[in-house]
């Protein structure tokens, strides 16, 4: 069959996890908002995967700098180097996110 490479596989459950914390959400719209659990945990994992993954990103753009000078003794292309970083870079910068939805997705299901 197929191969989907891993952040595929992740997306496949972003749709499951809204539906499973949907209900869970609505029960705490009427709570003050000290007692709203899920909806503080939600927005603290997402500020932090955007975090995370934004300093992600950019270790991997300065990481891929660095190493571009050897790259191109190596006889490789500044565009091939570059095609590299940004996969690279976008590849970490979306492990966060992808993490933090497959732990989600667990702790729903239970």
């Amino acid at each position: 069959m197929f191969k989907v490479a891993e952040p595929l596989r992740t997306l496949f459950l972003v749709p499951a996890v809204m539906t499973l914390r949907t209900p869970l959400l609505l029960a705490e719209a009427g709570r003050p908002l000290d007692e709203r659990p899920e909806s503080t945990t939600a927005f603290s994992e997402k500020i932090i995967a955007a975090q995370v993954g934004m300093w992600a990103g950019t270790m991997a753009y300065v990481i891929r700098a660095a190493w571009l000078p050897y790259d191109l003794m190596a006889g490789r292309s500044v565009e091939s180097t570059l095609e590299a970083a940004q996969k690279q870079a976008a590849r970490q910068a979306m492990a966060p996110a992808n993490r933090q939805v497959r732990k989600n997705y667990r702790r729903l299901t239970r």
